[in-house]
């Protein structure tokens, strides 16, 4: 169940890679504000009282993912040459655990859009190259232009596999 938070499609390549971080961060947003098995493995990995499961998993697997991200970007010459990759991956994956803890908590994750935006304008500039952040798309009609291809792919592949099954 953990595992549902991952992306269960690749998200296409990028000709600059930290626009796939952007992306990431923008499509799990969509997902924890209308996919229940996503907001119930987020709540579980974040339940401290949930002893009896490896809950720094998911953690680690997106800290992976992130650095994985960071490494091609850097060897594209994307980021800043005083970024350390670790150290990266766990603050974006930290702060991205905070943000949308304090999005349920406060409003049921109706702004998390919103704060998934805020958080890439403030952490992304100080990652990357000037020439780089030019060419990211951070906006809201990138957000939704995102979640709308998700769905619509999501509704495709569901009726593909109802039409298999019957």
């Amino acid at each position: 169940m953990l595992a549902a938070q991952m992306l269960d499609e690749p998200l296409p390549e990028q000709p600059v890679k930290l626009q796939e971080l952007i992306d990431q961060g923008f499509l799990l947003a969509h997902r924890l504000q209308g996919d229940p098995l996503v907001q119930a493995s987020v709540a579980l990995a974040m339940d401290s009282g949930a002893v009896s499961i490896d809950r720094a998993a998911p953690f680690q697997a997106w800290v992976a993912q992130v650095a994985d991200i960071l490494t091609v970007a850097r060897a594209r010459g994307e980021l800043l040459h005083h970024v350390d990759l670790m150290d990266t991956a766990e603050l974006f994956s930290g702060a991205y655990a905070g943000i949308q803890t304090m999005s349920a908590i406060v409003c049921d994750r109706n702004d998390l859009t919103h704060r998934t935006r805020v958080l890439l304008r403030t952490l992304i500039p100080s990652i990357c190259t000037p020439a780089v952040l030019l060419e990211l798309d951070m906006s809201a009609e990138r957000a939704a232009s995102l979640a709308a291809e998700y769905t619509a792919h999501r509704l495709r592949r569901d009726a593909d596999l109802t039409d298999t099954e019957g």
